[in-house]
């Protein structure tokens, strides 16, 4: 199949030598030689009986291709502007032969120069756009810039990851996505929203997911361990997706984000559970503040609390137990029983005691 090629390769190096009494001549006969070769391709390749041969057959094909894409795309671009008729006819060549083709394309084939031209083009308009609007609904600017910095990059010599096939579909897809984002006007958690998104599109640029670290280390920095460890249980969870569902990513030779960020939060849970505990300044339970009141209330009734006061006891309790979030519980506050406003908290706690009286009934057989 690539041998289909090899006139039309000749004739372009005819093309460039072309003075311009010949040009027209070489002109017209590269344009021949490219609707000429749809048909011999096709033909071509239909002599391959075996799945295998056929698809390494178009690959290098497709190879040969870009190559001579590139070149008549370089020598237009940068030496003589003289050819945009023969481009045009070799870019509508390579674009017919890839919808022909396309269970045949190699997703990490280098893509072609026009390609990046036009996606280059199509990010610088749309991208500083969807970005403000992004950054108005509350999503973290460095998050943002991460966004700008891997775009950037894929168009910078010697940048990784190189431009391939895949990212021809890929740029598109994700840009697409940011657009809805940013034009849904429903009041969400955006910034959640748009992580989720990026997981999905499995945006594993390690820029971004540096930053979410830092965000994360943030959070459960100034949480205390229990609840720094409750925290990350809940993103374990949050992080729970098929990891084998990701088809195309922005770089495909590392590992998804998702794996990245469920192996940082198994690492932190590590470090939470290897802390040294004896240094916790209190009792942190699963409770709000108005549940805890409700059993500080009857405990000291029940006289379990051996304090000479209930505004003793109180000081003690709240010095030495922690709602969930961590907060040591007011004296006001467990003093405090209203039984309206603590109607709720009351009929929770009623069903925890009588959950542990009958399990305390049963184990003791009572």
């Amino acid at each position: 199949m690539i041998t289909t090629l090899h006139k039309l390769q000749s004739e372009l190096t005819r093309l460039y030598a072309a003075d311009s009494s010949r040009l027209p001549q070489v002109l017209q006969q590269v344009v021949a030689l490219c609707q000429a070769n749809r048909q011999e391709a096709v033909k071509a390749h239909k002599k391959y009986r075996n799945e295998k041969r056929a698809t390494t057959a178009f690959r290098q094909y497709h190879r040969l291709l870009i190559t001579i894409c590139d070149r008549l795309y370089r020598h237009t671009t940068h030496v003589d502007p003289i050819h945009p008729e023969a481009l045009s006819a070799l870019a509508s060549l390579l674009q017919e032969q890839e919808l022909l083709f396309k269970e045949y394309i190699d997703p990490d084939a280098k893509l072609p120069l026009h390609y990046q031209a036009q996606l280059s083009d199509q990010l610088q308009q749309q991208l500083p756009v969807i970005l403000t609007q992004l950054g108005a609904k509350g999503i973290p600017s460095a998050y943002l810039l991460e966004i700008k910095a891997a775009m950037d990059s894929l168009f910078q010599k010697g940048k990784l990851p190189d431009l391939r096939f895949y990212h021809y579909d890929y740029l598109p897809t994700l840009v697409k996505a940011l657009q809805e984002l940013a034009n849904d006007r429903r009041a969400k958690k955006w910034t959640e929203r748009f992580i989720l998104q990026l997981i999905a599109h499995n945006f594993n640029h390690m820029g971004f997911y540096n930053r979410w670290c830092e965000q994360v280390d943030q959070i459960v920095s100034q949480m205390e361990p229990f609840a720094s460890q409750k925290y990350l249980l809940s993103l374990r969870i949050h992080l729970r997706r098929d990891d084998h569902a990701f088809k195309s990513a922005y770089n495909r030779e590392r590992a998804s984000l998702l794996s990245y960020m469920r192996d940082y939060v198994e690492n932190k849970l590590k470090d939470i559970k290897s802390a040294n505990w004896d240094k916790i300044d209190g009792v942190i339970t699963g409770l709000n503040s108005q549940q805890l009141a409700v059993i500080f209330h009857y405990i000291y009734d029940s006289d379990m609390l051996l304090y000479p006061s209930k505004r003793i006891a109180a000081a003690a309790f709240s010095t030495h137990i922690k709602s969930k979030t961590g907060n040591h519980i007011s004296i006001k506050t467990l003093l405090k029983i209203d039984k309206r406003e603590f109607l709720g908290a009351a009929a929770i706690i009623y069903k925890k005691f009588q959950h542990m009286a009958i399990k305390i009934k049963k184990d003791y057989d009572l």
